[in-house]
């Protein structure tokens, strides 16, 4: 699981659209804690307000969420917007990659349907 988080996790990604659809994000920690990082921050927002996301849906809309907050703040001025979102998809899966366990956890979906069926054929 490691070496294919990490794979997916790459800043060399261009904006979580070669993520494995069938990973997800699952926020595991539901207090307000200080976030150590702008990246940090825009996923717990996101994982808050979803509990669970794709995890190529939660890089590009943390990326997209950084980007804007850049722009905001005076990012045009110095070109941000010739880049783009993607330019923040290192800082998304760094932080990702740095959170994996304490603060959500990245894994494959739980097919709840199935499960609930393989539970009642015992």
């Amino acid at each position: 699981m490691a070496r294919r988080l990490a794979g997916v996790l790459s800043p060399s990604r261009a904006a979580g659209a070669d993520a494995p659809p069938e990973l997800e994000v699952r926020l595991l920690v539901a207090r307000d804690a200080p976030a150590p990082s702008d990246a940090v921050d825009a996923i717990l927002a996101l994982l808050r307000r979803a509990g669970r996301m794709r995890l190529d849906a939660l890089v590009r809309d943390g990326a997209e969420m950084l980007y804007r907050s850049e722009l905001a703040r005076g990012g045009a001025n110095v070109d941000l917007g010739f880049f783009g979102p993607g330019v923040f998809v290192p800082a998304i899966c760094g932080a990702l990659n740095a959170g994996h366990g304490r603060l959500w956890e990245i894994a494959a979906p739980v097919d709840v349907a199935h499960t609930v069926s393989a539970g009642a054929a015992r």
